[in-house]
């Protein structure tokens, strides 16, 4: 499989960093996921397929679907290329902060494990339909389970 390239987009601000660069490898994968899970259904005129997350209806939605939530949200990683599989997703809501944080491991073709932690961010800065997206990496020994 050829080396995948593209532009890197700050991820605290969303836009290209003052001094361009490329990106590849894991942080190339962990950048897609990102503008994936941050893209609302329908947000964009150019999208006819209407892919990304159903905010609107998540956040009308009282008491949350936790399983559909985490269930969706598994199904959005798993659509960028370069990842193999996901596990150990799991969904916590927090009533009173009124907040979900889902979390989960994402493996990867290079045999690399990403822990993904995705949450709603409360910081008046940003959009209330944003989700805050945070990685760790690691190094599965001996390469990809199968």
């Amino acid at each position: 499989m050829p080396t995948q390239l593209d532009a890197y987009i700050d991820p605290d601000t969303g836009d290209l960093p003052a001094i361009a660069r490329f990106t590849t490898g894991i942080e190339l994968i962990q950048q897609r996921i990102r503008r994936r899970l941050r893209r609302g259904v329908g947000e964009w005129f150019l999208d006819p397929q209407g892919t990304g997350l159903p905010l609107i209806e998540w956040r009308e939605r009282k008491p949350p679907d936790i399983r559909g939530i985490v269930g969706r949200v598994q199904q959005e990683i798993r659509e960028v290329p370069g990842v193999v599989a996901t596990a150990n997703f799991e969904g916590v809501h927090d009533p009173a902060a009124r907040r979900l944080t889902v979390s989960g491991d994402v493996i990867v073709d290079t045999g690399e494990v990403t822990a993904v932690v995705v949450t709603g961010v409360t910081e008046q800065a940003h959009n209330a339909m944003v989700f805050g997206v945070y990685f760790s990496s690691g190094r599965i020994p001996g390469g990809i389970p199968r």
